[in-house]
C-alpha cells in the first residue's frame, strides 16, 4: 500500500464517517432544537422584556440552524449516548461490529482530554483512595483490638 492510497483511504474514512454522523444527527434534530428552545427561550426573554416573543423565538431558530450547520457544533449539541446506540446500530447492521465505550475512551489521546476534565478524574481518583485508605484504617484498628 503507498502513502497516497493510505492517505485517500483515510480522507474517504473520514468523509463516510461525517456523512454518517450527519445522518445519524439529522434524526435526533427535533429534540435538540425543542430542548435547546426550551432553556434559551426564557433565558433570552428574561434579558429582553421589550422584544416581541416572535423575534427572540426567530433570532433563537436562526441561531440554532447555524449551529446546526457545522458537524463540530451539532455533535456537542446532541445526546452523545444517544449517537453512539444509533452509531452501533447502524455499524452492526452493517459491517456486524460495534464501538464500545471503553474502546472510545482507549482511542483518546491525553492532549485531547479537556484540562477540566483530567482535574475532576484526578479527584475522584483522590477521593477514591481516600476512602479506601479510611475504611482500611478502620479495620486494622478493629482488628487489633
Amino acid at each position: 500500500m503507498t502513502d497516497w492510497y493510505t492517505f485517500t483511504l483515510q480522507q474517504w474514512s473520514n468523509f463516510t464517517l461525517q456523512l454518517t454522523l450527519r445522518d445519524l444527527t439529522d434524526s435526533l434534530r427535533n429534540r435538540v432544537l425543542a430542548q435547546y428552545l426550551s432553556r434559551r427561550f426564557p433565558f433570552e426573554r428574561s434579558l429582553r422584556r421589550e422584544d416581541d416573543e416572535s423575534t427572540i423565538g426567530e433570532e433563537i431558530l436562526s441561531d440554532f440552524d447555524g449551529f446546526w450547520q457545522k458537524l463540530e457544533t451539532r455533535l456537542l449539541m446532541v445526546p452523545g449516548k444517544e449517537l453512539l446506540s444509533l452509531l452501533n446500530k447502524q455499524l452492526q447492521a452493517k459491517y456486524q461490529v460495534s464501538v464500545s465505550h471503553a474502546l472510545l475512551v482507549d482511542c483518546f489521546r491525553v492532549d485531547e482530554i479537556p484540562q477540566e476534565m483530567t482535574n475532576l478524574i484526578a479527584d475522584i481518583d483522590e477521593f477514591r483512595i481516600s476512602v479506601i485508605d479510611k475504611k482500611n484504617a478502620r479495620n486494622a484498628s478493629s482488628t487489633t483490638a
